[in-house]
């Protein structure tokens, strides 16, 4: 997935959808859409999942 070739609504939505199915993944203690995207071949799909983890793992802790 080549997301910066998409648009900015686009990349909006990818990033939408990326945190929504790692909270899931979180919620449900399971690592199958994180292992995923942590993996991906693309640098930026790797950063957002990456930076989804740490925010909701800090807004856990507060």
């Amino acid at each position: 997935m080549a997301s910066y070739n998409l648009s900015k609504p686009k990349r909006d939505q990818l990033v939408g959808q990326i945190n929504l199915e790692i909270a899931n993944d979180l919620s449900l203690g399971k690592t199958e859409n994180i292992i995923t995207y942590f993996s991906n071949e693309d640098t930026y799909i790797r950063k957002i999942g990456y930076l989804t983890i740490g925010k909701l793992l800090i807004k856990k802790d507060v």
